[in-house]
């Protein structure tokens, strides 16, 4: 199941990277206008 997610800044960014449950795998990042999105794996 994928999911995104959208953050403005990339502290918020840093903190979700930081934050991950195990269960959900990081797949990429990306500019999204001025928010970076944020596309994750949930296992």
């Amino acid at each position: 199941m994928w999911g995104w997610l959208c953050f403005s800044t990339d502290r918020v960014l840093e903190k979700l990277s930081l934050s991950l449950e195990p269960h959900k795998v990081l797949r990429s990042i990306v500019k999204c206008g001025n928010h970076h999105k944020v596309q994750f794996l949930r296992l």
